[in-house]
């Protein structure tokens, strides 16, 4: 995610990414990111 803001701040000058799609690679990281912590510390059934 910082990668991403990172990056957005150095095109900035030349080119304007839209708010909208910023918000929205922001909100699919950080929720693929709590859907992979989960499914890693997922308990095994016995």
């Amino acid at each position: 995610m910082l990668t991403f803001i990172d990056v957005k701040m150095l095109i900035a000058p030349w080119y304007h990414v839209p708010v909208a799609a910023s918000l929205t690679i922001v909100a699919v990281l950080i929720g693929s990111s709590v859907i992979v912590s989960l499914l890693a510390t997922r308990r095994p059934s016995a």
